[in-house]
């Protein structure tokens, strides 16, 4: 049986603002990272329909359960939960602004988030990210 979200009402921001924990990118997909992590698919970059298993409240807003308690969700113990939890963040791209076009988004949305998700990308130091996801995933990338 899912377990039942508490149900918050909070507006999504719009693209590139900061994260208000509204939920909206995690009930909508569980994504590519938490994917794998919880075994919902077996090659990592697939993802599946949300809402997320991970997805948590906590202080009133929705928040990501492997971030919050990633000895729950990462099998490996070869880092201390703090450092997991870090590297799963930046993994996910948490804190760099949201990235969701929510339900039912306008052409002018989606451009917006193709606009954003690619400055983001050009901004990245791709060295760190891809020993996050060794971190994370206990494998060379």
């Amino acid at each position: 049986m899912k377990k039942q979200l508490k149900e918050l009402n909070i507006t999504k921001p719009k693209i590139g603002q900061a994260c208000n924990g509204c939920g909206i990118c995690c009930k909508i997909q569980v994504c590519k990272n938490g994917a794998f992590i919880l075994n919902l698919v077996e090659k990592l970059g697939d993802t599946v329909p949300g809402p997320c298993p991970a997805l948590t409240v906590n202080n009133g807003m929705y928040q990501c359960g492997i971030i919050l308690n990633p000895n729950k969700y990462i099998k490996h113990k070869n880092y201390p939960a703090k450092v997991l939890a870090k590297h799963f963040a930046a993994v996910i791209g948490a804190g760099d602004g949201c990235d969701d076009v929510g339900y039912d988004p306008t052409e002018k949305e989606l451009l917006e988030q193709d606009a954003f998700v690619a400055q983001m990308y050009e901004q990245m130091d791709k060295t760190a990210l891809l020993k996050s996801m060794s971190i994370v995933h206990n494998k060379d990338f």
